[in-house]
């Protein structure tokens, strides 16, 4: 069987991601920073004073620290590889699909989940595609979202819910992101919101109630 061969990453998603990648290397580094401070200032204390509290509060901060920084290193490493694994479907999609020109133009600021946008075709385009909805960088905020309407040449396999699309405007970075169906979207926004609130309601009954004992 011959292997079929990886598509070289497109210039401006190698771009994106030579970025991002920087700035996991860079927030990897600030972790180690902070995790090390820490652990040297208690070993002052605990050398300095030489008594027996601040030696086992020592031992039990390394301890801590361990799991800590194994977790922080797992994490890192699934971040930068859903990075790597969402650029190579986006540099698909860009080898794969015929660009259409459309009308990008954002419906509301951006949020933690991404930024929500409009889809529209060109006037007089016949492209037969309706307006659409798009929620760009859904998993990661990459690059800076659009704050006014911008023409894009989008790549995306069919405009229905929930698929993966990119977008490339003149100039800039690639946004990446997926169509969404606003109702299914509003109504998960509104289960996030309910669900939040409920926690919040939560922690505040136990910090009453546990200002009592």
């Amino acid at each position: 069987m011959t292997e079929t061969p990886e598509l070289s990453l497109h210039p401006r998603l190698r771009r994106l991601g030579n970025a991002q990648h920087r700035r996991l290397r860079l927030l990897g580094l600030l972790l180690f920073l902070t995790m090390a401070g820490t652990v040297l200032y208690a070993m002052a204390i605990a050398m300095t004073s030489r008594e027996a509290a601040n030696l086992l509060l020592l031992a039990l901060m390394g301890l801590v620290m361990l799991p800590i920084a194994g977790l922080c290193g797992g994490l890192l490493w699934w971040l930068d590889r859903s990075l790597e694994r969402d650029l190579q479907q986006a540099n698909a999609l860009l080898h794969e699909c015929a660009p259409v020109t459309m009308t990008l133009a954002p419906l509301r600021a951006a949020g933690r989940r991404g930024a929500l946008v409009t889809l529209r075709p060109l006037a007089g385009a016949a492209t037969g595609s309706a307006v659409s909805q798009a929620l760009l960088n859904p998993t990661l905020r990459w690059s800076t979202p659009p704050v006014q309407e911008v023409q894009v040449d989008l790549y995306c396999r069919a405009l229905a819910a929930e698929g993966e699309l990119v977008a490339l405007p003149a100039s800039g970075d690639p946004w990446l992101g997926k169509v969404v169906d606003p109702v299914a979207y509003q109504q998960r926004q509104q289960r996030l919101q309910r669900l939040a609130l409920g926690l919040l309601i939560l922690v505040l009954v136990l910090a009453v109630l546990a200002s009592r004992f």
